[in-house]
């Protein structure tokens, strides 16, 4: 399956994934520590957004267990077609969007939403075409044939279908319950840090939309 993007920049832009992750984390929490959403004020804006991020958030977690259910301990042995999988390629993926989106929403700032919006679609997609690239070289036609089917990143779900039962490794799957909760932790951190900034721990420097 050809990318159409060079393969040396794609090692590139995956090379240095860890550094541009945590410049979009100290920029996200530098606005977010040293700023103050126009919508931190109470109100009803600020409560259905703050509402709407927790709804994403929480279905990202739930999302990512039940994708990992079907992934974890056979990711790149096999071809995984079934729950999330028969919707769409990349489950895991696309249910982190929406952990970033609410993320976003929770934070009550276009400002800070739209910087996680741009670093996850400047980084996420190279990886999802190496990743597709590795199964169509490792399992040929077989992959090609299943990504002629279903959707790369948004789900159909008229092609969903899952079995009565399934082997799940509980040992890999157990460890993807922390991978599961950093969207709901970082919930946590919003709230503290918007009560340091209620009660003057830190400051307001500038209001942001």
């Amino acid at each position: 399956m050809s990318t159409g993007i060079p393969a040396r920049m794609v090692e590139f832009l995956l090379g240095t994934r860890i550094f541009m992750t945590q410049m979009v984390a100290v920029v996200v929490a530098a606005l977010l520590a040293l700023t103050t959403p126009v919508w931190v004020d109470g109100g009803f804006t600020a409560m259905l957004l703050e509402f709407a991020g927790l709804v994403l958030v929480v279905a990202s977690a739930l999302g990512r267990l039940w994708a990992s259910m079907y992934i974890a301990g056979y990711k790149g042995d096999k071809i995984i077609t079934q729950g999330p999988y028969s919707m769409v390629r990349h489950p895991l993926y696309f249910f982190s969007l929406i952990g970033v989106t609410g993320i976003g929403l929770a934070a009550k700032s276009l400002v800070v939403l739209a910087l996680l919006l741009v670093a996850f679609h400047l980084y996420y997609p190279f990886v999802v075409r190496r990743e597709e690239n590795d199964l169509s070289a490792r399992h040929g036609e077989a992959y090609d044939r299943y990504a002629r089917t279903v959707p790369r990143f948004f789900p159909r779900p008229s092609l969903f279908n899952e079995p009565e039962t399934y082997p799940v490794n509980a040992g890999k799957y157990r460890r993807c319950f922390v991978d599961a909760s950093f969207f709901i932790l970082v919930l946590g951190v919003l709230r503290l840090l918007e009560g340091l900034h209620r009660n003057g721990v830190l400051p307001d420097l500038l209001r942001i939309p």
